[in-house]
């Protein structure tokens, strides 16, 4: 399974790199081998220093929406919880609403009484600030429960003609009920940490170039050869480069992976992002749960990483489990 993300990641990634190796070829035909990476390569590390609703929370099942809504209610669930004594948070809800914690026998919900109407708007920053909203509440229930299952945004539990929204709620966390007990035990007393490392692209080509020899000699060559012969061996040569980080990138990719693995109960490989820097390139984006005690050894581990040469890193958390919820 890793290794299949790992390829299709690192396929992905260096799809986008051929400009910036024909480039470096082009360069090394100068005498000089200097790359300088001015195309766009597609992947950057996140704009912003903390995951955000980035790391999403988790789908959990949602009711068929009531047929008279405006008849009706329904319960907003933001969070699952182990069985708790009820509880209120008072107006931290979406829109202010009042949240509240209801025990259903082995489990508790994270919820607010209100319209089944799916919250949609066109409004991108009245959007954005029932996203926050709905984050800020999960971890209010995430400190005051110490273990949750954080609910995907707009989960809407609604009331029929037979049954009112906390009935429903009652009979659909029931169904489910082993399920989710062994999700809380799978994240109890943990933390979600967000670690994202980079590799400099330039420093990693100019590398692979002084080690590999038969880079060498075919740069050589490209600049002895006649225009013809040397446009076939200038594509070689940048195949052979493309080749060579990809193996570069596999490797290091795999290392990381074995010294971080120690250190946390699970790990999930994210898709790498894009951003700005034509130089600072992700090379993984990873979503670690562990019990946030012993988070120090997974922080010693990353800062080791950092000081590598051509390497850096994005550490971030503790969060709600997000990542492992589903």
């Amino acid at each position: 399974m890793i290794k299949e993300i790992i390829t299709q990641e690192l396929h992905e990634l260096l799809k986008a790199h051929r400009p910036v190796i024909r480039n470096i070829v082009r360069q090394a035909l100068r005498k000089e081998i200097r790359f300088a990476l001015q195309e766009e390569l597609n992947i950057q590390p996140s704009n912003d220093p903390e995951p955000a609703p980035a790391l999403a929370p988790v789908s959990a099942p949602v009711l068929k929406e009531n047929k008279r809504p405006e008849q009706q209610g329904a319960l907003y669930l933001y969070a699952i919880t182990e069985s708790q004594k009820n509880h209120t948070f008072g107006p931290i809800g979406i829109d202010d609403h009042e949240v509240s914690l209801i025990n259903f026998e082995n489990l508790g919900a994270v919820v607010h009484h209100g319209s089944p109407e799916p919250y949609a708007s066109s409004d991108e920053a009245v959007v954005q600030k029932w996203l926050l909203s709905h984050q800020e509440v999960i971890d209010t229930a995430w400190n005051h429960c110490k273990t949750i299952l954080p609910v995907a945004f707009d989960t809407l539990i609604a009331s029929s003609e037979k049954e009112s929204a906390k009935e429903a709620m009652k009979k659909w966390l029931k169904g489910s009920e082993e399920l989710y007990l062994s999700k809380l035990k799978s994240v109890k007393d943990k933390a979600e940490y967000g670690v994202q490392i980079f590799w400099d692209t330039p420093s990693m080509v100019t590398r692979i170039t002084q080690e590999n020899e038969e880079i060498q000699s075919l740069t050589q060559k490209c600049q002895e050869a006649s225009r013809g012969t040397g446009y076939l061996m200038r594509q070689k040569l940048e195949s052979l480069v493309k080749k060579e980080l990809e193996k570069r990138a596999d490797l290091c990719f795999r290392d990381f992976f074995e010294l971080i693995k120690p250190h946390v109960s699970e790990i999930k490989v994210e898709k790498t992002k894009k951003g700005e820097s034509p130089s600072r390139q992700m090379l993984m984006n990873l979503a670690c749960l562990l019990p946030e005690a012993q988070s120090h050894h997974l922080g010693n581990v990353l800062e080791g990483i950092e000081k590598s040469d051509g390497f850096s890193v994005h550490y971030t958390g503790p969060w709600p489990p997000y990542s492992f919820a589903s």
